[in-house]
C-alpha cells in the first residue's frame, strides 16, 4: 500500500538533498525514501526491535545481546585528494590547492597527508555565492 503524505521542507534542505541525491546519481524522491528508510533503520537498531509498530513511545530500548549485535552501516564518503577535489570542483589542481590551503575548504590531516571530506566539497559549493 502507498500514501502519499505532503511534508515542507524549507528551501535550504531542498538544495542541499538535491546535491546529495544527484552526487548519488539518485532522483530527489528516492533520496528522501532511501534516508527515511535509513533513519527507520537506526531507531529499530537503537530499540532493539525489528518492527518499530510494536514500540511504545519513550519506552526504553531493548538490550541487544553482544553476539547478535551488529556494526552500524554509515553512507560511504570519501577523503579525497587535491587532484580529485580539483576534478570534483572542475577546476585547476592549483586552484584546489589554493581553496585547500586558505581554509575556503576545509581538510583533514594525518601527519602531512592532507585530504577534503567529501561533505565539505558539497557545503562550500553550496554555499558559495555565483
Amino acid at each position: 500500500m502507498i500514501h502519499k503524505v505532503e511534508v515542507i521542507i524549507p528551501n535550504e534542505l531542498i538544495k542541499e538533498i538535491e546535491v546529495y541525491a544527484k552526487v548519488e546519481g539518485i532522483t530527489l524522491n528516492e533520496f528522501l525514501l532511501w534516508a527515511l528508510g535509513e533513519k527507520v533503520g537506526e531507531l529499530r537498531e537503537r530499540r532493539g526491535v525489528k518492527n518499530l509498530l510494536r514500540v511504545i513511545p519513550n519506552q526504553a530500548a531493548e538490550k541487544t545481546p553482544v553476539e547478535k549485535a551488529t556494526p552500524p552501516t554509515y553512507p560511504q564518503k570519501r577523503l579525497l585528494k587535491a587532484e580529485e577535489v580539483a576534478k570534483y570542483l572542475r577546476i585547476s589542481k592549483s586552484g584546489a590547492y589554493r581553496l585547500m590551503r586558505t581554509g575556503e575548504i576545509p581538510v583533514v590531516r594525518f601527519g602531512k597527508v592532507v585530504r577534503v571530506r567529501e561533505e565539505d566539497i558539497e557545503s562550500f559549493v553550496l554555499n558559495t555565492k555565483a
